[in-house]
Order: C-alpha cells, then structure tokens, then sequence
C-alpha cells in the first residue's frame, strides 16, 4: 500500500533526483544531456555547471537547506544546470518566466522569500531590489575537473522545487513539491513509458509551468537526451512536426491545443516518435488514425505533482463518449467524497480527492490555506488527500459524469492556477484542465472521462495497466489506484 510521499520520510536512504542525474554524469559523461538551439552540455558538462553553481550557494548560505532559490531563466541548457545546482545545494529552485512582467516576478520572489536568484547578466535588469545574492550563471565557471554531485542525506519530504498557480482566479500561491513527490513521477514515467539512455525527448513548456518539470527530470534520470526547440517553432505546428523529425524526438508533451493540431499533420510511417503526450486542456479530438505514435492523454493539479491520471486515446470512437484522461498512476490514488470525506455511492456527485505518493508538501508559507486543502486521509493510515475541489459523478458503468447540467465546461484551466475559487458544475465532456502525465496502455470502455477540466473515476475491475502497485482500494466512489485501476484526474 503507497502513502504520500509527506508520510514517508523515514525513508532517508532512498536516492533523489539529483543523486540519480550524478550517476549518469558518471557513466555516461560524454552523452548528450540538455541541448537548445545554440547550446549544448553533455552529461559531465551538466554536472560540472551544477556543482559549481551548487558550490556557490552552500558557500553563501552554508546552513541553508530547504531555502528557495529564484531561478530567472529561459528555457535553455542552463536553465537545467542551475535547476540540477539548486538540488546539489539542498535547496528547493523556484522557475521563473523571464517573460512575465516585472512586478508579477518581485512579487513573486518576495512572497517566496528566496534566499538567492540564478540568472544571466542580461536579465539580471529584470530583477527587483532585494536582500537576495544574486549569481550570474554566464559569469559562473564550471570546476576545472572531479564533480560532487548533491549534498549527501536529503530527505524525501524536504522541498525540491516550488511551482506558483496563475493567480488568474485570486492570488497566486507557491506549491511546496518534495523530493519524495518528485521521484515517484520520475519512477512512474519511466516505468509507463520504458524510458532508455536512446530517447530523445523534448523540453516545450514555459519555465513556470510545471509540465517543465515533467519533460525534464524524468529523462534526465534515465540517461536519455532533452531537446529544446526555439519559440519560433514552437508557435508553428508544421515547423514543430518538422523538427521534432530532424531532431529524433522519440517522445514529448504538447498542450492540448497544440497537441490535436499537430497530430492532424501528415506523419512518415517511420517517424521517430513513438509516444505524444497531452494535457492542461479539454481534449476535444480523438487522434486520427494510423498514426506512427501514440498519444496520451494526461491530468493533474500542481499540488499533486504535476501528473494523477493518465491513457492512451484510441482513435477509433467506440462509444460515442469523449477521450478518456486514463488511470492513476503509480503510488497515487483517487477518490469521490461527499463534503464529509465519506464514499459516493455510485452516480452521485462528489468532490475528486487525490492521495499517495503525489501529494504535495503544501502551499508555501501558507499553513491555514494548506491545512484546507491537504487533509487527513479519511481512511487512516497517517496520510493525506488533496481535497481537489473538482465536482464528479460515478456512474454504474465507472465513467464521470456532470450531475448539475446547463453550464458551459469549457473554463481553461491551466497548470499552476490559482484553484480555490468555486468549480462550475460541468455536464460530461472530453477530459479538461491541466492533464499532464501518461499511460501504457488504452482505457476500457469503463475508463475515466474527463469533463469541465475536472476528473472522473472509474469502478474497480478494469483492466490494470502498467505503472506501479496498487495503492488504493475498493468501495463506491473510490478508484483502485496506483496506476492500475481506471480513473480520472486534473491537473
């Protein structure tokens, strides 16, 4: 049985994130690691950045574990040396968009109260007045030779990075993920998708949106290769097809949108890419079929660790229902509750509440908010479940459905928002909402379905896919989880 990872910090001897990235530097230092349009490092390049950079934060604050540290940088290979320092450091690296507006990224910083910001001369203009030291990463040479990798005895439930929602419904809060959180996604991924030091992957997303998380740590402890395409194609489906063929890409994640355009594109039988991955929206098309790949679609909140649900989304439309957002994955687990945090029974509405190994920390500096949100497990156990606030329904045949028809489920919703602000109920639609993760293999016909960027569970029994043990349990309204059962989520 798979508890949150906030309940399992007796397990200090289990290896993180940056541990396992060290040990690729080690064996494979010459590999490719990170690569952007005009720069990149090789796994021994990566670990040498990150030491020094690692190096330069424990002799400015040498008793400084757990501080968060503001990294001002584009998507780029040193955005991954400076994020991988943080984590040497013992610290916890806070993505910000040098896109955003200035005011938008003091508050943010202050709110925070990080302890240090990584950037570039370039953008260090960007940056407001403050207590923090500030180290320039072109200014930051890398050692001359030997790395040290991360600080030895980092506990799982000590924070390795921290995520901001928009704001967009209120204001925006910083979610505490740890480095528990964070290798159960790793581990699952590359379980789910059987990840090897061949894959290429791509790195699409936004610094600040927490799906960068997820397009780059996975590979990374996998010993496989990330590529970064420059905005211009990014913001073009023909040209990203396109480079996603030149570069090798084997597997990468598209937003929804983004993700049924390109998808539509005409794709060579001998395409390298064999897995797409989707989430963050409602997903309103079904991939048209023969195409060389598969395409998965994904849901999940930012404080549960960036992925909960995930499937494959068959192109043929057996049932007239729309796509499925797929099941668990592994160590997590879903569950319907009434506002009591007691099981549904079957077709009634409840709220989505989320457990295991994906649960976040919390909110930073926010106990009162945290406490709400993050509560004890009804079941025992000593864990918690993130009270997801998304409305659903189970019905006979373990698809979701809207109980409280009449409203229009089409409200964006985006990873890292702001999510306390009432859910408009949704009536049964293509799974929406932040969606980031992936499954193996393709839902039953009983699989969960997404609607109003909410989630839907489905009854036990289904078919299990690959991705972990199981670590839920049976009964009206609960999803047997664990990446097994099928069942729905958002992100």
């Amino acid at each position: 049985m798979t508890s949150s990872a906030s309940a399992g910090a007796s397990a200090t001897n289990r290896p993180t994130i940056a541990d396992l990235v060290h040990e690729r530097a080690l064996a494979c230092p010459s590999s490719t690691a990170v690569a952007g349009a005009d720069q990149e490092l090789t796994y021994g390049e990566l670990d040498g950045w990150a030491t020094a950079i690692g190096g330069a934060l424990r002799a400015a604050a040498p008793s400084g574990r757990e501080d968060v540290v503001g990294l001002l940088l584009p998507r780029s290979p040193r955005l991954a040396a400076a994020a991988l320092g943080v984590l040497y450091a013992g610290r916890a690296y806070l993505p910000l968009d040098p896109e955003h507006p200035v005011d938008r990224i003091a508050r943010t910083l202050r709110d925070a109260g990080c302890s240090a910001v990584v950037t570039t001369a370039e953008l260090a203009g960007r940056l407001p007045a403050g207590t923090w030291p500030v180290t320039l990463l072109d200014r930051t040479p890398p050692p001359a030779g030997g790395s040290r990798g991360a600080v030895a005895g980092i506990p799982p439930d000590h924070a390795a990075y921290v995520i901001y929602t928009s704001g967009s419904t209120g204001e925006a809060k910083g979610v505490q993920v740890t480095h528990g959180n964070l290798l159960n996604l790793c581990r699952w991924h590359a379980d789910a998708f059987a990840l090897t030091h061949d894959d290429r992957a791509a790195l699409f997303s936004s610094p600040a949106f927490d799906a960068a998380v997820w397009e780059l740590w996975p590979y990374l402890t996998a010993g496989a290769s990330v590529h970064m395409p420059d905005d211009a194609i990014r913001n073009d489906p023909s040209r990203l097809r396109d480079w996603l063929l030149a570069t090798g890409v084997t597997i990468c994640f598209l937003p929804t949108a983004l993700a049924e355009l390109v998808a539509t594109l005409e794709w060579p039988a001998g395409a390298p890419l064999r897995v797409l991955l989707t989430g963050a929206d409602t997903l309103h098309r079904r991939p048209p079929a023969g195409l060389p790949f598969r395409f998965v679609n994904n849901y999940g909140p930012t404080e549960c660790t960036v992925v909960t649900t995930s499937g494959e989304v068959p192109a043929e439309d057996v049932d007239g229902r729309p796509p499925s957002i797929g099941w668990p994955i592994g160590g997590v687990t879903v569950r319907i509750l009434d506002d009591d945090l007691t099981p549904v029974a079957p077709g009634a509405a409840g709220e989505l509440c989320i457990g295991g190994a994906g649960v976040a920390r919390g909110y930073l500096r926010r106990p009162a908010l945290t406490a709400e949100r993050y509560v004890p497990d009804p079941g025992g156990r000593g864990a918690r479940i993130y009270r997801s606030g998304d409305r659903v329904a189970l019905r006979a045949d373990g698809e979701r459905q809207d109980r409280r028809p009449g409203q229009d489920p089409r409200v964006p919703r985006r990873a890292g928002r702001d999510r306390r602000r009432p859910r408009p109920p949704f009536r049964r639609a293509a799974g929406r909402g932040n969606h980031l993760g992936a499954g193996r293999e393709r839902p039953p016909a009983g699989g969960l379905r997404g609607a109003r960027g909410r989630a839907a569970a489905v009854a036990g029994g289904a078919p299990r896919p690959p991705g972990g043990p199981s670590a839920g349990a049976h009964g009206p309204g609960r999803v047997r989880g664990a990446g097994r059962a099928a069942a729905d989520g958002q992100r």
